[in-house]
Order: structure tokens, then sequence, then C-alpha cells
């Protein structure tokens, strides 16, 4: 009797340490969250995009002959690396329907900034002089190196919230 208690003691806290090593070593999901506000009276839109910082370092470091590195806060080079990864994988246009998402105009967003949190990054943009309020986001961020990458699209505006849940294969919504 004794000698089952003590198994199974070690089988608990084996599967303990398991569980408490896995996920320092890869985070088994792969999604990224981006907030767009739309401020009819100022006429401007702010987003913040929220991605896991070893997947946007993997993604920029393979394709940049300059590393990102999240330890230089104010690096002309970070942020001109964040600054091409997002423009090259983001964009909102103005659109009255999905049908003219072709034709629809892209919105210039221009880089705030980023900051580091427990194992993320957050980065801010904004465009001004916004005037539709119909608009189509298309996020392709991670897709070239992730496929299962998922992103959830929340866009806010005055008497508004809505969420969508968009994937590399379907890579747009629109609002």
């Amino acid at each position: 009797m004794i000698a089952r208690s003590f198994y199974r003691i070690r089988i608990v806290i084996i599967a303990l340490s398991i569980w408490a090593i896995i996920p320092s070593m890869v985070h088994p999901f792969y999604i990224g969250l981006t907030e767009i506000e739309y401020k009819p009276k100022s006429k401007l839109i702010q987003v913040s995009i929220k991605l896991f910082l070893d997947d946007v370092m993997k993604e920029i470091n393979a394709k940049s002959a300059v590393k990102f590195n999240p330890e230089k806060k104010n690096s002309s080079d970070n942020n001109r690396l964040l600054s091409e990864f997002v423009g090259n994988n983001f964009s909102i246009k103005t659109a009255a329907d999905q049908k003219k998402l072709n034709k629809a105009k892209k919105i210039p967003l221009s880089f705030i900034g980023w900051e580091l949190e427990e194992g993320a990054i957050w980065m801010y943009w904004e465009s001004g002089n916004v005037l539709e309020k119909n608009i189509a986001v298309e996020n392709k961020l991670l897709c070239s190196s992730i496929n299962q990458q998922i992103h959830i699209i929340k866009i806010i505006r005055p008497g508004f919230v809505k969420s969508e849940r968009i994937s590399c294969s379907s890579p747009y919504c629109l609002f």
C-alpha cells in the first residue's frame, strides 16, 4: 500500500514537472490580438497589435540582415523592422462591402511605438483624417512562418464593439 502511494506521488511530481517545463519551451497555440478603435470626432483610428515576442523575432530575424533586439527599446533599427513587418502584413482599408475590397483605399498608418509584456510584444499605430465608417482589415502577421496563426480582431467605435476571428487561410474581415 505504501509502495503504491509512493508510486502515485512520483507520477504526480513527474507530470507537474513536465507541465511546468513544456510551456516555457514552446507555446502550444499561435494567436494574436488586434484592437482597432475609431474616434469619429477626431477622425482618428488607433491600432494596438499583440503577438508572441518569440514568433515576431523569428520571422523578422529570418528575413533581415539586421536583427531585432528587444533589449534596445529606443533603437531606430527595431522601430524600422517592426514598421516594415507590420506594414507588409497588415492593412486597414475603407470598404463599403466585401465585393469592393480590391478597390478599397488603404488607410496609411503611422508607427507610434512598442512595448514588451510577459513574452508578448504590443505595437501601436494610428491614422488621422479617417471619414469612412466601414473598414476592412487584412492581417497576415506571422502567416508566412506559422500557417496555424489565428488573429482576433476587435473594433471599437461609439455604440459598437465587435470581434472577429481570422486565420491565415482567410485573413480578411469587414466591419
